[in-house]
């Protein structure tokens, strides 16, 4: 609590929106909570987020404070401490539902490594008791969800939701086209969507173990000579397309 106090004072007149962890589904490798039952990780991080939620919100009343996820919603890896999202989102909010907790999901396409197009990922889908992802082809299934009465705040409000990290590769043949229609059609969709409040792409600038695995993410081609380091060396089409969405 001291460190959560302290990390809200600091920053209470520069950040607006906290995300508490990162995503919380997948307990193994990305959460970094270690390897447990669903029921026993909601205890844990229910609590550790309630307790930035009161500090921040202290100092920062209007602070959006929100609950990571990646793009699985029925789907896991097979793994002990990944849960699908579709019934870890639920235990969670049955602990929290007091407060005003905001989303922050991850809506990557299917193939993120191989490919930037979503729109014709294979499986997903507009039904939320069967889609194993939420991404931006059928990201009104998730607001569709918010809405719902057991999903909104105390007020009756529907839940802040805010896409904090998505990624969309170059790697590909005619991959800087591919890439910039992908996050321009994305675009579109989430400024259409009047439940989504803000929208992130993962990389200003490729970074090299992506690139390694397939996902040349950033607005910027990465100085290759710089090792790990994300150094921009030049700009993609990408850059141009995003600079300019309106």
């Amino acid at each position: 609590r001291n460190y959560a106090r302290s990390l809200a004072a600091r920053y209470k007149n520069s950040v607006s929106n906290w995300v508490i962890g990162n995503e919380v589904n997948d307990a193994i490798h990305w959460d970094y909570n270690g390897e447990m039952d669903m029921q026993a990780h909601a205890e844990s991080y229910a609590k550790a987020f309630r307790i930035f939620y009161e500090e921040i919100k202290a100092v920062n009343p209007e602070a959006k404070v929100l609950i990571p996820f990646d793009m699985r919603w029925k789907a896991t890896t097979g793994e002990p401490g990944c849960y699908p999202t579709a019934e870890y989102l639920p235990l969670l909010n049955s602990k929290l539902r007091d407060t005003d907790y905001g989303i922050a999901w991850h809506p990557y396409p299917v193939h993120f490594f191989t490919k930037p197009e979503f729109q014709d990922d294979d499986g997903i889908s507009a039904d939320v008791n069967t889609t194993p992802n939420i991404n931006m082809k059928n990201i009104n299934v998730l607001t569709d969800y918010l809405q719902t009465a057991d999903m909104r705040t105390p007020n009756g409000e529907v839940r802040p939701l805010f896409l904090t990290e998505m990624g969309f590769t170059s790697s590909v043949e005619n991959g800087e086209q591919r890439q910039a229609a992908a996050i321009a059609e994305a675009y579109r969709i989430a400024k259409e969507n009047p439940y989504i409040q803000g929208m992130y792409l993962s990389r200003q600038v490729d970074a090299a173990s992506q690139v390694a695995a397939g996902g040349a993410f950033g607005l910027w081609r990465r100085n290759e000579g710089a090792g790990r380091d994300e150094i921009p060396a030049s700009k993609k089409l990408a850059w141009e397309v995003y600079k300019n969405l309106q």
